[in-house]
């Protein structure tokens, strides 16, 4: 019987305990509900709140494809931007280049025209012109023509006066015209002294009588006598009276279909 009864006490205390947890949990159950309560909370605040949240969450990863998007688009952008700034270094450079050949262009154009007929050739030909008169009309004195006068203009016209009228050279004889050309060689030769070195002339005599052939022996005499001349003469004649004027002589045969070069002295 004892032992009966101390299990109906250990059951009515172990009752009693749960009793006292119970009333602890409906207390503590009380206490949450007035929370709740104080918190305004109901359950279609709860599914509303939830149904909130899950739409600012769809809005929040809407936005995020939104930033990776325009992340991809900012990086082409940048890409493009990167491209178009090498191009723009390019074209710089470019322009750079041509800008230096705009410049050169332009500086050999200001040269081609200061250079040009009515440039320094004017001015030359302006200095040139009388100095060449000079001389022309002094060698063609030595040939003893009634050819009164010959000038030289500026552009290199030559005016011949005979008789007191200008006259074509045209309507020269073959000798006068072959004077006028020697006259003319020489005075240019004499202007161009110390800028050429060799003269050449190809049968200068032609149509010059024998007076005249020896006329133009003293000329050329005189002429390489004289200071400032050229350093230099080629003449290539058939007549031997020229010789008397050179220094060196060869003399061109042909033997046997074969031309042969030798030099006399």
């Amino acid at each position: 019987m004892v032992g009966i009864s101390s299990q109906i006490e250990e059951l009515e205390r172990t009752e009693r305990e749960q009793e006292e947890k119970i009333r602890d949990i409906g207390k503590r159950e009380e206490t949450i509900l007035n929370e709740i309560k104080k918190l305004d909370f109901s359950k279609e605040k709860l599914e509303e709140a939830e149904k909130r949240l899950s739409q600012i969450r769809a809005e929040i990863s809407s936005l995020d494809a939104v930033i990776n998007d325009k992340k991809e688009q900012k990086k082409k952008k940048e890409a493009e931007i990167n491209l178009k700034k090498e191009e723009i270094e390019r074209l710089e450079k470019e322009l750079k280049r041509l800008e230096k050949i705009r410049n050169f262009v332009e500086d050999l154009e200001i040269i081609r025209n200061a250079f040009s007929r009515d440039g320094v050739q004017k001015l030359i030909r302006e200095k040139a012109a009388p100095i060449m008169s000079y001389y022309a009309r002094e060698y063609l004195e030595k040939f003893n023509l009634d050819i009164t006068d010959i000038t030289i203009s500026e552009d290199f016209d030559v005016s011949i006066i005979k008789g007191g009228e200008k006259i074509p050279i045209s309507s020269l004889s073959g000798g006068e015209k072959v004077a006028v050309a020697i006259a003319l060689r020489l005075a240019i030769a004499k202007v161009m002294a110390g800028k050429i070195s060799t003269i050449i002339m190809d049968e200068p005599t032609t149509h010059l009588d024998e007076e005249r052939r020896k006329e133009l022996v003293e000329i050329m005499k005189r002429f390489f006598s004289e200071e400032a001349s050229i350093p230099q003469m080629i003449i290539i004649t058939h007549h031997s009276e020229l010789e008397d004027a050179a220094d060196t002589v060869y003399r061109v045969e042909k033997i046997g279909g074969i031309s042969r070069v030798v030099e006399e002295y």
